[in-house]
């Protein structure tokens, strides 16, 4: 009986591990059909004004770059077609760092998410930095995130 129970479990196990390479992934990895690339990077402060968020960012780990977006990509409008360009996530997790995902498509900016925690939180910054340029939101299509 032993024997038979034996033969019957190891017949299984071969067939279970020759199905196993119909759905293994290649040797180059998943395959992305979407076209789309994310880059994230966490987010040193965030300032508020009327129509932008600035965002200042760590660069390669050490020194800050900052990024302006225009609010009107977070908000929807009468005139608004189609799916936003940004999207203001709230964390709920204590522990999370605030953090963006800018989502390329074809080389070109799609759209980008801010992942924020609450207004009090430290990474909320009251004064403004200086020579950040509100005057031509309007022309930003493309986010370069500077490595």
């Amino acid at each position: 009986m032993k024997k038979i129970s034996f033969v019957c479990l190891s017949a299984i196990l071969a067939c279970g591990f020759a199905v196993i390479p119909a759905f293994s992934q290649d040797a180059a990895g998943p395959v992305d059909n979407s076209g789309f690339y994310v880059l994230q990077t966490s987010i040193d402060k965030i300032y508020q004004t009327s129509a932008a968020y600035i965002i200042e960012y760590r660069k390669n780990g050490v020194g800050r770059n900052t990024l302006v977006l225009p609010k009107s990509w977070f908000a929807r409008t009468a005139t608004t077609e189609g799916p936003l360009k940004g999207e203001l996530v709230k964390l709920t997790n204590g522990k999370m760092q605030p953090y963006m995902a800018v989502y390329y498509k074809d080389g070109k900016t799609d759209h980008v998410k801010l992942y924020v925690r609450e207004d009090n939180h430290k990474t909320w910054g009251a004064i403004l930095p200086s020579g950040i340029d509100l005057d031509n939101l309007d022309s930003i299509e493309e986010i370069t995130i500077s490595r």
